[in-house]
């Protein structure tokens, strides 16, 4: 969660009030828990949610994730929202800066 500078957490929770929220940011180790064919229906539907109910815009970045289901994470999520630094045994090169990026030209708008 990337908020104001000055925001202060509502009383004794890790929440905080939504104006001074400006972007989530899920943040995985090594991926999703869900059974193949589920990924991408469980994961859309999970961040559709999220937005719903929070109303902000939301990143996946994840540091490990198998092939197979990181093709479902970036069909489910795109690759505008997705972003997976190793797949396999591929590191992939560029994608910490992309998501740098990505997360900058967010916070500008």
């Amino acid at each position: 969660m990337i908020v104001d500078e000055d925001a202060e957490p509502i009383g004794f929770t890790g929440a905080y009030p939504k104006d001074k929220v400006h972007l989530l940011i899920e943040i995985k180790g090594s991926g999703v828990f869900y059974r193949k064919k589920e990924v991408e229906q469980k994961l859309s539907k999970l961040f559709d949610s999220w937005r719903e109910t929070t109303g902000k815009p939301i990143l996946y970045l994840c540091f490990w994730e198998r092939p197979s289901y990181a093709k479902s994470t970036l069909r489910a999520l795109g690759e505008d929202t997705a972003f997976i630094l190793q797949i396999g045994k591929e590191i992939k090169l560029g994608e910490w800066d992309r998501f740098i990026q990505k997360v900058k030209s967010m916070l500008r708008t």
